[in-house]
């Protein structure tokens, strides 16, 4: 048809859209319908209706073919010809109505397909250019009298000539004898193809015939009134399947097998009224089978199809949506095409267009094309604003199209807006973020950033709320902030399982079946083959040849099914189900079995093996508690969190394993699952019963979304809650979520938590990996300010309860973020540029979080300060990135080492009095332990350190209280421990704190290295490293010192030996949990503790430490050793001067060697507090296994305790290569 044109094939940013037509079904909308499309001053419509006109014979009177009272013909038939003929030139001038809008607004529509049900197939065809409009007129008069005739006689002449196309073999009065009922059949797929066989065995194909396949839910089907009752009760056989009566009875019958003879009287009218049918400029999707129709003798045999054929309206809706247009839109009145449309879950947005009133559809499509034509990020954005005022008055199409809205953004997400005053914004998170909070936006507004925050001020009642911090750009391109009212946001998802108690066991037959039909389906099962059941297939386990089986397969029926749901949940709810941000739950045993699997921690040959064991009559003959027991002690880590009966996230085997046994016996707190995850929460699951009263989540709330149907999982249906909030989720992962998330989860914080310490109108550019006391990011607030450094030091942060009027080394962390903004504003002139400047500071008290009510009061003393960036890459991060040769790494500790001695350790220097020991180690040691006692009793318990002596790794040591013991008892031993000096420190020399802000002398050297370049040439290299040339700088400075803290600090410059402490010391290793740690008790009661490191980790790699100190091996007489130790008597000879007999250094501290060594012992065994691991909600896992850090860095304390008593007390007379026969002197004249 020539007015409807399909737009430029060639455009790159066009909107596709697939036309469909309603069937006859619609025409009940068709009453008085108006002569707005004829009038609307559209050539393109006002020619269709002539040409209608002139085929009915009217003339040139094309009002003649709008429906009215007054233009319906008075005769039966006749009238029925005419509603056909008028109803498919309606539909016409709508499709070229929406052409008309489309080209008003610059709209390149392009028309992918043309489809319709039924009579719409003869509307597709005109539109197709299949048919022209006069001929598509002819037909629909001349269809339904036709059909309506074949069961009535009428005498008047329309009526006669009507009949005179039905072949002379028919009588023609007794094709459709009695009149049918319509009735649908819904119901799952397998239980209506088993509905259907046994229909067709027990009823003659005249009494019930398939009329329509409507969709994989749901056939329609036409029952003989005769035999109705029959029907019905027969029909009782399937309870599974929903009867509903369409259609009272009628004897108009279409797509019916029994009218297969008019066929012959069709074919002669279109042969007789020279009807000619040509091959379509646009394809055609039939409604007769699963085809697209593309040349004309394919359009006829579809038309004709319309008389005897099923209708496959399931396939014609699948097809369309294989085209993946922009759209659908059903050209008529009715909007049962979008229903139908729908009811088969289609991807594609389905909508009607039914005049002027409809524009919104337009607009829609306008904005989407907006946004593709885009080029600039203001360009898309101009599209968001046009895209929101339809949303905003139009919230239903709102629903159905926003997918493709979001499709088109994220094509373009590379798109950054320049905000003045503001950093670049990816458009994406402008969409996300404008969408979200659309109702706070006036007209040209839109939402640049926002970031959900905690509040941490207020009042008692409200301390546990989350608001959003929206930072908008006015319409003028001014910025403005707006802080929303609290918002009930789920940080966290759980999926709870269960044993499904509210399903039958043919529920979960059903449902298994259901989840074959899953988009990824197989790869999911071959996953879980090959991950969680030695590649064997699932349906072995499943046996789902019949819904009866024995009791220990309906168990692994019910696991499964939970498993494949939430592997499935993965794929196509990744917004509700992210990594870090979901844990399992469950309150019974066959849930605990699920979470097993579904976390990785058991095998399903293990669960396969439990349930065979426990729940079959043979296996109930074995111990319950034996089988259980044997389970358990085969559980691995799990890759996701599951919640423990009290609601703590449990990580670790022996966790999970202590926790099935309280599973079994039912060793719950409360009735109620246990949820302290200390925010909102998106509850997900298959089991029914579940409801927010079930959950303890208070002072939060829990949204529970239950999955009714294995459909659900991937369904797009905006009817479905499931995907209402997967698209909800989708848009909380803007940037300014990113910026955050991943440091949110390795702290085991929330995002809100994080943001509450971030404006809206600032971007955390990095997070620092420091330790657990503080919270250390980058800021930037626009491109043209400075990026700069903020340092939250809060007790509502800190994992152990330290005191909060402790001073000196047990002074709080908060309160030591207050003394280094002292000390680094009171640091010598000559000093400060090798250190960061201080802008601001600011101390506060905030609410304490309902998780932290171990502080024991109501509020929390935090200190938070700003100062410079140091630009360049931290020690640590440079070893990991490039992995230098270890004599790199030793040329770097020696310029840092002597830059400390000659511009820090020498300003402030003065004598000391004694009694450092006691004050700034010893007692630190005992203070810092107790703490760790009180924050961890189970871990530091007595055990650990009040044994006599504790083995390590196979080696026998003195345990601290001993070793603390002898140390205070041999004042020789103090005089040559105690420092003679006392000087200005950096006081926390960990090589994550010291910056370079150049690296590129230490990459030349390393480059000649590995060329094997002459000694010569590699000398000159390493000698061109300095402190200067490698901009040499320092951090977050210790500030407390020997009696004094802030700007008065002193105390011993051994301390920043610290270097050593990450490589030969395995800090780093530590640090990063690259290791494991096992703890038993031996005969005697001595700890058993064993610690290995992750083989070939990052800093292994690097400093290729052999632990010669544990062995007493000299690394410079043993050739195969080749590592950062055989550096150490090298390093440490420069420092000192050892070759130099004159050396002042050596001279003022003469037994530095054995200091050195107690010193890193005294630091390993006092840090323990700073490295504890607290769960979401602010307690502490008090497990071995889960606190395996602070163990592991108190027993490498031990250790060098031990090996600095063995130099006092001469069984050593080399450490590292370097000799103590001065130490072993003194040592023996003191035994």
């Amino acid at each position: 048809m020539k007015y409807l044109k399909t737009g430029n094939d060639k455009a790159a940013n066009r909107c596709n859209i697939v036309g469909f037509f309603p069937g006859l079904g619609s025409r009940v909308a068709y009453q008085n319908i108006g002569d707005e499309l004829l009038r609307a001053g559209n050539q393109d419509i006002l020619q269709i209706y002539r040409d209608a006109a002139l085929a009915m014979g009217y003339g040139d009177c094309p009002e003649k073919m709008i429906i009215t009272e007054e233009t319906l013909p008075a005769k039966a038939m006749e009238r029925q010809g005419f509603i056909g003929a008028s109803f498919v030139v309606h539909n016409l001038a709508l499709a070229a109505q929406l052409r008309a809008q489309a080209e008003a607004q610059g709209l390149d529509l392009h028309i992918s397909a043309w489809t319709g049900e039924s009579f719409g197939m003869i509307s597709s065809a005109a539109a197709s250019g299949a048919l022209s409009v006069a001929d598509a007129v002819k037909i629909a008069n001349f269809f339904t009298p036709y059909i309506f005739l074949a069961s009535q006689e009428h005498s008047d002449p329309f009526s006669r000539a009507i009949s005179s196309y039905f072949p002379p073999t028919v009588n023609a009065h007794r094709v459709v004898p009695e009149p049918y009922y319509v009735v649908a059949l819904r119901g799952r797929t397998k239980d209506l193809d088993d509905a259907l066989s046994a229909l067709k065995d027990e009823f003659l194909e005249s009494e019930i015939e398939l009329h329509k396949i409507y969709s994989h839910a749901q056939v329609n089907l036409y029952v003989k009134s005769s035999i109705k009752s029959c029907f019905d009760i027969f029909m009782k056989n399937h309870p599974a399947i929903e009867v509903c009566k369409l259609k009272d009875p009628t004897a108009f019958l279409t797509h019916s097998k029994q009218l297969a003879p008019l066929k012959q009287g069709l074919e002669q009218f279109i042969q007789d009224q020279n009807i000619l049918f040509s091959d379509p400029h646009t394809p055609v999707i039939a409604n007769h089978r699963e085809a697209v129709l593309t040349c004309k003798e394919e359009i006829r045999a579809a038309i004709v199809a319309l008389v005897d054929e099923v209708m496959l309206s399931a396939s014609t809706a699948k097809l369309a949506d294989e085209y993946n247009a922009d759209a659908i839109i059903e050209l008529g009145l009715g909007n049962k095409s979008v229903q139908m449309l729908r009811d088969n879950d289609i991807h594609t947005p389905a909508f009607a267009f039914t005049g002027a009133e409809d524009a919104p559809v337009v607009d829609a499509l306008y904005a989407l094309g907006m946004i593709r034509r885009g080029r600039t990020a203001g360009q898309v954005c101009g599209a968001i604003d046009h895209w929101l005022r339809v949303a905003r008055q139009h919230a239903e199409l709102a629903a159905q199209f926003s997918p493709k809205i979001v499709e088109a953004i994220h094509q373009v997400a590379s798109l950054k807006l320049v905000v003045p005053g503001a950093l670049s914004v990816g458009v994406e998170s402008i969409y996300k973020n404008s969408w979200r909070f659309r109702d706070y936006l006036q007209h040209g507004e839109r939402v640049i950033m926002a970031r959900l925050r905690r509040n941490i001020h207020g009042s008692e009642s409200d301390k546990n709320q989350t608001y959003a911090d929206l930072n908008i750009l006015t319409e003028k391109g001014v910025l403005r902030h707006q802080k929303t009212p609290f918002v009930i946001h789920a940080e966290k998802t759980l999926f709870y399982v269960s044993s499904l108690d509210a399903l039958s066991n043919s529920d979960v037959f059903n449902a298994l079946s259901d989840l074959e039909a899953a988009p990824g389906y197989s790869d999911i099962c071959q996953y879980i083959e090959a991950e969680r059941n030695q590649g064997e297939p699932l349906r072995r386990l499943l046996q789902l040849r019949s819904v009866i089986a024995q009791p220990e397969t309906q168990v692994i029926r019910r696991i499964i099914l939970q498993t494949l749901s939430f592997e499935l949940m993965k794929v196509h709810r990744p917004g509700l189900v992210q990594e870090g941000n979901t844990c399992l739950v469950t309150h019974d045993f066959i849930g605990w079995l699920a979470c097993m699997v579904i976390s990785g921690a058991a095998t399903f040959e293990s669960t396969v093996q439990l349930c065979r064991d426990y729940y079959s009559s043979l296996g109930r003959k074995i111990s319950a508690w034996a089988v259980v027991k044997t389970f358990a002690a085969g559980l691995v880590d799990p890759s996701i969190p599951v919640l423990s009966i009290s609601g703590l996230p449990l990580m670790t085997n022996r966790d999970l394993e202590v926790n099935t046994f309280k599973m079994l016996l039912g060793d719950f707190p409360e009735q109620r699952v246990q949820a302290a995850l200390d925010c909102h929460l998106s509850v997900i699951t298959l089991d029914s019963e579940l409801t927010s009263a079930s959950l303890a989540t208070a002072p939060y709330q829990s949204d529970i979304i239950h999955i009714a149907s294995a459909a659900d999982i991937w369904r797009r249906n905006p009817a479905v809650l499931l995907e209402q909030r997967e698209r909800e989720a989708q848009l909380c992962l803007t940037d300014e979520f990113l910026q955050v998330s991943d440091y949110a989860i390795r702290r085991n914080l929330l995002c809100s938590t994080v943001n509450a310490y971030i404006e809206a109108d600032e971007v955390p550019v990095l997070f620092c990996q420091g330790g657990s006391e503080s919270m250390t990011m980058f800021i930037q607030r626009a491109p043209e300010k400075p990026i700069f450094v903020r340092k939250i030091l809060s007790e509502a942060l800190t994992a152990a309860k330290w005191n909060p009027g402790g001073t000196g080394v047990m002074l709080p962390p908060f309160a030591k973020a207050a003394r280094q903004v002292d000390y680094l504003r009171a640091l010598p002139e000559e000093v400060k540029p090798w250190f960061p400047q201080v802008y601001a500071v600011l101390e506060r008290e905030i609410l304490t979080p309902a998780s932290q009510e171990r502080v024991g009061k109501d509020t929390c003393k935090e200190v938070i300060y700003e100062m410079s960036l140091v630009e360049g890459e931290e020690v640590s991060q440079f070893i990991q990135r490039h992995n230098p040769s270890p004599s790199v790494i030793a040329r770097l500790y020696e310029v840092i080492f002597t830059f400390l001695r000659d511009n820090v350790h020498s300003q402030n220097r003065v004598l000391t009095a004694g009694n450092t020991l006691e004050i700034s180690y010893f007692r630190k040691i005992e203070e810092r332990l107790a703490l760790c006692r009180q924050t961890a009793p189970q871990c530091f318990s007595a055990e650990l350190l009040d044994s006599e002596k504790i083995v390590i790794n196979g080696c026998e040591y003195l345990n601290v209280k001993p070793l603390l013991n002898i140390f205070r008892s041999h004042p020789e031993y103090q005089r040559m421990l105690e420092p003679r000096y006392h000087s200005l420190v950096m006081g926390d020399t960990n090589t994550e704190n010291i910056k370079l802000g150049n690296v590129a002398p230490l990459l030349a050297v390393q480059a000649l290295i590995d060329e094997q370049r002459s000694e010569e040439d590699i000398a000159r290299a390493m000698a061109a490293i300095t402190a200067g040339t490698l901009e040499l700088r320092f951090l977050d400075p210790r500030a407390i010192g020997f009696q004094t803290e802030g700007a008065e600090c002193r105390d011993d410059y051994m301390y920043d030996n610290k270097p050593w402490h990450n490589s030969i010391g395995h800090y780093d290793e530590i640090h990063n949990e690259l290791f494991t740690l096992e703890m038993t008790v031996n005969g005697v009661k001595n700890p058993l503790i064993n610690i290995h490191f992750t083989p070939d980790n990052p800093w292994q790699r690097a400093y290729q430490v052999v632990d010669c100190a544990h062995s007493n091996s000299n690394p410079l007489a043993d050739p195969t050793i080749t590592g950062l130790e055989t550096y150490f008597a090298q390093v440490m000879g420069a420092v000192y001067e050892l070759d130099n007999p004159n050396s002042v250094w050596l001279r003022d501290d003469p037994y530095w060697l054995v200091r050195f060594v107690f010193m890193m012992g005294t630091h390993f065994t006092a840090m323990p507090p700073f490295h504890f691991t607290s769960e979401l909600d602010g307690t502490i896992k008090d497990s071995i296994r889960t606190q395996r850090r602070p163990v592991a860095i108190y027993c490498e304390g031990i250790k060098w305790l031990n090996w600095a008593l063995e130099i006092l007390q001469g069984k050593r007379d080399q450490f590292l290569g370097v000799s103590v026969p001065f130490v072993e002197h003194l040592a023996k004249e003191a035994m």
